[in-house]
């Protein structure tokens, strides 16, 4: 499916979107980087966005899971400006300072 969403075009949203609501989350979480993959060369390309594609970002079920992605994915990153000061700074890690 990842590679689907580096090659495929939009024929492909059609088997790619029931995915997006897969009770398998890894499967779900997949099928949602192949469609934005897909979606940003269209639009990138002058395309508005699939119909398809907007019905599905509408549904309460996979915004729901796209905000608890997120609420995870930065509950793993450090606060803002706590990460290491040299790297902050410009400076690579163990470097001299």
């Amino acid at each position: 499916m990842e590679a689907l969403g580096r090659l495929a075009g939009r024929g492909t949203l059609a088997r790619l979107v029931p995915h997006l609501y897969d009770p398998d989350v890894t499967l779900r979480n997949v099928a949602i980087h192949a469609v934005v993959s897909i979606e940003q060369r269209a639009t990138a390309a002058g395309e508005s966005l699939d119909p398809a594609v907007q019905a599905a970002l509408r549904r309460e079920d996979l915004v729901d899971h796209l905000l608890t992605t997120l609420r995870r994915g930065r509950a793993h990153q450090p606060p803002h400006g706590r990460g290491d000061p040299g790297l902050a700074q410009g400076g690579a890690r163990g470097a001299p300072r």
